[in-house]
């Protein structure tokens, strides 16, 4: 279901105010003093997130993530897997901050404590599944905004682009942020801070640029010398202008 314009604007609000942090609502219903997520109804829970960051992610994949021999291999060889359920357990600990339930929520050192974790897991499994589905949704690059992407970044970068109509978000974010180090400024210090989502996407159009430059060196034409404006004078970029 598609948001209204209203919902759309109130959640860009939260992220502005907030930009660590985001909120999420979900209909509800109580059976039996249990509550359990439902597609429509009257009663409703909130639940306050802190935004997934790059270092986050790199450190729960990491510490979930296990070796397993390869079956079809006879000379040792083994594959990585890794264990979805703890990711999940994981995601709660390390992101769930609050909610309008009436369990409360203790965190210490950037972790929800073991108490409060035990409180926690005696909710309702099916309750939060659901949050962290609407968690993970508002945390990683959907297919069709790939697609997007994909057909925004054949115009962003060909040979006398003049720039995307109406920009997806990752573009839009790609041109105004600039470079990663050389590009946009951003050292393997500040990484980790990068919301997730937002380095996904920074990522893949790095690589669509990367692409398209290498088209150019094969003898194709030369890079459009275009333009991008960060709110003062206008300087040459490698990036591109898009309309307002």
């Amino acid at each position: 279901m598609s948001l209204s314009a209203e919902e759309v604007a109130r959640i860009e609000m939260e992220l502005l105010k907030s930009p660590d942090e985001f909120r999420v609502e979900m209909p509800i219903h109580w059976v039996n003093n249990i509550c359990l997520p439902v597609s429509e109804g009257e009663d409703k829970m909130w639940a306050i997130f802190k935004v997934l960051t790059f270092g986050d992610n790199y450190v729960i994949e990491r510490a979930c993530s296990y070796e397993t021999p390869i079956k079809e291999s006879n000379s040792g060889a083994t594959k990585q897997e890794r264990d979805v359920n703890e990711v999940r357990r994981l995601l709660v600990k390390r992101n769930l901050l609050s909610w309008s339930l009436d369990v409360p929520i203790e965190r210490e050192n950037g972790w929800m404590t073991p108490e409060s974790y035990e409180r926690v897991g005696k909710v309702s499994g099916p309750l939060l599944d659901a949050l962290l589905d609407r968690f993970e949704g508002r945390m990683v690059v959907t297919n069709d905004e790939e697609i997007m992407m994909g057909r925004q970044s054949s115009v962003l970068f060909s040979k006398n682009s003049t720039g995307v109509a109406d920009a997806c978000e990752a573009v839009n974010l790609f041109c105004t942020l600039g470079n990663f180090w050389e590009k946009f400024g951003v050292d393997r210090f500040t990484l980790p801070d990068l919301p997730y989502r937002e380095y996904l996407m920074l990522k893949m159009m790095m690589s669509k640029e990367g692409e398209s430059m290498r088209r150019r060196s094969s003898g194709q034409g030369k890079p459009s010398n275009t333009r991008v404006s960060m709110g003062g004078r206008t300087r040459p970029s490698r990036g591109v202008h898009i309309p307002q």
